[in-house]
């Protein structure tokens, strides 16, 4: 691993799927919530300047409240902010890697107690993408649920997700679809079961990256 002059730690070889798979277990184990998998699906599609990563991650256990395991749908930005700032944050230190999509996928049908019996519905539910460019500026120490619809190149949340103060401030009720990944064209409408609506924006830094 070299530095860079401005600090930033490089990786020396491609990145692979191996190496994806290793960052994410060690920031967050294998397992998702209900002891289900973490890592749904893990893609690397060459493009034109790089290496374009995606990422289907289901949410993490939930946090013990008393002697509950409770979810609610206002924990989800915080989730996915999480992800796009541990794993991005190693991914963007290979030189290869071009852009990487987040996908979270979780049950908003039950995001109540997670130890009843409810069955599991999950759905995409958070979808950050990240270039090059943009990320050679952020700080990533600062990249939290409040900022990540500025900071990314494109951030969309499933509108049935509670957003509150400075997070909802960056992320516009325009009806916009997850980015769409580099092998699949962009949908008309939010994922099947993501709502009508969607929250959405280009991203302060730098506009949707290019297909």
């Amino acid at each position: 691993m070299l530095a860079t002059p401005n600090g930033r730690l490089v990786r020396q070889g491609p990145v692979t799927q191996d190496a994806v798979k290793q960052i994410i277990t060690h920031a967050f184990g294998d397992k998702g919530e209900m002891g289900g998998p973490l890592v749904r699906n893990i893609t690397l599609t060459p493009e034109a300047d790089g290496t374009f990563v995606q990422l289907d991650l289901n949410r993490t256990d939930c946090p013990m409240i008393g002697m509950q395991m409770i979810c609610t749908a206002d924990q989800l930005p915080g989730v996915a902010a999480t992800f796009t700032r541990s794993i991005m944050s190693i991914l963007f230190e290979y030189p290869d890697v071009s852009r990487v999509q987040i996908n979270l996928y979780s049950d908003l049908s039950t995001m109540v107690d997670m130890n009843s019996t409810q069955g599991m519905n999950e759905v995409m539910v958070a979808s950050t993408v990240i270039n090059r460019q943009t990320a050679d500026k952020i700080d990533w120490s600062m990249y939290n649920a409040s900022n990540a619809a500025r900071m990314a190149s494109s951030y969309w949340l499933d509108p049935r997700v509670p957003t509150t103060g400075a997070a909802a401030s960056g992320a516009a009720a325009s009806g916009a679809a997850p980015a769409p990944s580099a092998t699949t064209p962009a949908p008309a409408t939010p994922p099947s079961g993501a709502g009508t609506g969607g929250n959405s924006t280009g991203g302060g830094m730098s506009g949707m990256p290019g297909m």
